[in-house]
């Protein structure tokens, strides 16, 4: 008995001895922070309810944000619909295939480009060349020559042979008058010959078809 007494004892020096070692070695913002808690009592723990309850308001806020809208997408997948959808990524195989096509594109489109320009200089070519022969054509028919000088120096001739008395007389004057007037008469007949076989030289180029034949060139 006596024995188990004095193992209860040291037991209990020992128990003793530990507490006071951990009590030292408790570090010192620790043993604050325990103090203050001490301290506050039961308002910390009043405190604790609200803050628990604001924690709790956050998570269902958050939870509120990710659940799904009546279309069935949340907030935050309704924003990223918004935002601009980019193609999937090219392999590297498609990526050439479509290089390859664009340039055979590019390369028809400035084939054509070249040929159209080929023919729309052609036709300025063959444009200038039919207008400087028709203006050569036309303006050869009003100076080729007409009865017109011919009718004049038949008039003067036929006016100069009145003697010179008798062109005071009434019927001296009437006659130089009659002269003077077919003349006017056969000069514009003369003229109106030339002017109608002008307009039909115009109407020729107009209705000769070249224009229709050259814009059919051009497609």
């Amino acid at each position: 008995a006596k024995e188990a007494e004095a193992a209860e004892a040291e037991a209990a020096e020992g128990g003793a001895e530990a507490e006071k070692t951990d009590a030292s070695e408790v570090p010192e913002g620790k043993a604050d922070e325990e103090g203050a808690a001490a301290a506050s009592g039961p308002e910390a723990e009043s405190e604790a309810p609200g803050e628990a309850s604001g924690g709790t308001d956050g998570e269902g806020e958050e939870e509120k944000a990710a659940e799904p809208g009546e279309d069935g997408t949340s907030a935050e997948e309704g924003g990223d619909a918004q935002a601009a959808v980019l193609p999937p990524a090219l392999t590297p195989e498609a990526a050439a295939t479509v290089l390859q096509e664009w340039g055979q594109v590019e390369d028809g489109f400035v084939a054509a480009c070249e040929a159209a320009l080929v023919k729309l200089r052609d036709l300025k070519h063959r444009t200038l060349q039919r207008s400087a022969a028709t203006r050569s054509e036309f303006v050869a028919l009003l100076r080729t020559p007409d009865r017109r000088p011919e009718i004049v120096a038949a008039a003067q001739r036929r006016f100069n042979a009145m003697p010179t008395a008798l062109r005071f007389e009434e019927e001296g004057k009437a006659e130089l008058h009659a002269t003077v007037e077919e003349m006017q008469q056969k000069i514009w007949a003369a003229s109106d010959e030339k002017r109608v076989m002008a307009e039909q030289m115009l109407t020729g180029f107009a209705e000769d078809g070249w224009l229709a034949q050259q814009a059919l060139r051009l497609l």
